[in-house]
């Protein structure tokens, strides 16, 4: 399972990334997902990287080339979505740019894209302060996660 995540790179939460992940990957061996992300340092990109590998999953960085200037971020999400994916989570903070492009990319492609915010995790988690491990979705999503390993 090919999982492409675009993000803002002020997303703060890693909870909501992971519980995200967790089931999005649901049916699927941690082995056999790989996290495609655009590599930022910082925010979701970053995040998810290491909850990815946390969980076991591979994980296929794509930076930017910055020789390219202002449409090196746009260059790389198109290569992004054009190589393909099972599923596209967009974790967008006041529309950013780059991560709004990317997503719109995704959906465009036909991939099926889950725009997340975290007004809408809290509302489907019923938390207002979810820490994923505390998360009633979350343990659901985990739980089964972790029976397909058995």
């Amino acid at each position: 399972m090919r999982v492409l995540l675009t993000g803002s790179r002020n997303w703060i939460n890693a909870a909501i990334i992971e519980c995200e992940m967790v089931y999005a990957s649901r049916n699927a061996l941690p082995e056999n997902c790989t996290l495609v992300h655009g590599a930022c340092p910082t925010g979701a990109d970053a995040m998810a990287d290491n909850i990815a590998k946390r969980l076991g999953w591979n994980r296929e960085p794509h930076p930017a080339n910055w020789e390219y200037g202002r449409a090196a971020g746009p260059i790389r999400n198109t290569e992004m979505v054009n190589m393909g994916a099972d599923i596209c989570l967009a974790f967008i903070v006041r529309n950013s740019k780059g991560a709004a492009g990317c997503a719109r990319l995704a959906v465009n492609a036909g991939i099926p894209t889950r725009h997340v915010n975290i007004h809408q995790h809290y509302t489907m988690c019923g938390s207002v302060d979810c820490h994923a491990s505390d998360c009633d979705v979350y343990e659901i999503q985990r739980a089964t996660f972790h029976e397909l390993l058995r």
